[in-house]
């Protein structure tokens, strides 16, 4: 009798999983790969960036604002007749010695579209990527230890370390 009871289990549980993965995204999941790989297209397709190459330092779900979450809730958002929120990415891209950030609506994957381009002239620089991490601590060697006084200490600050005694 348990095996049944877990076989019948087992299968309600596997239609709602594909149930709710054929059904539209929630306005707040992250986003998916089809739409990641749009946004990519998108933003090596413009003519917004001229220099290249192209390095994406973040790319992330622009979350809708609040009222419109709301509203799309008041809708009837379990409804396939409930308006659909426009799925946005934000971006953050550096070429040329510059930073571009993009919103790209991936609403329609096969379609996305630049919806604003700025270039980020405040002070600051964006989160480091792998390869800025290895060129900095590949520079390293290159520089002999400074003289110090007696008694004095100079530790190398890491962006990316383990931590501890051992590794100090």
């Amino acid at each position: 009798m348990f095996p049944i009871i877990l076989s019948f289990v087992i299968a309600i549980i596997s239609a709602t999983t594909i149930d709710s993965a054929s059904s539209r995204p929630h306005p707040l999941d992250p986003l998916s790969a089809s739409e990641l790989t749009a946004v990519r297209a998108a933003v090596l397709a413009s003519p917004a960036v001229p220099a290249h190459p192209l390095h994406f330092h973040y790319v992330g779900l622009d979350e809708p604002d609040k009222p419109e979450v709301l509203s799309y809730y008041a809708s009837g958002a379990d409804t396939t007749s409930s308006p659909t929120l426009r799925r946005r990415a934000f971006v953050i891209a550096r070429a040329g010695g510059q930073s571009h950030e993009f919103i790209v609506d991936v609403t329609d994957a096969s379609a996305p579209s630049i919806l604003s381009h700025a270039i980020h002239h405040d002070p600051g620089f964006p989160m480091l990527t792998s390869q800025d991490q290895a060129a900095a601590t590949a520079l390293l060697p290159q520089y002999p230890e400074p003289a110090l006084w007696e008694g004095q200490q100079v530790r190398r600050p890491w962006a990316l370390a383990p931590w501890g005694p051992k590794y100090v």
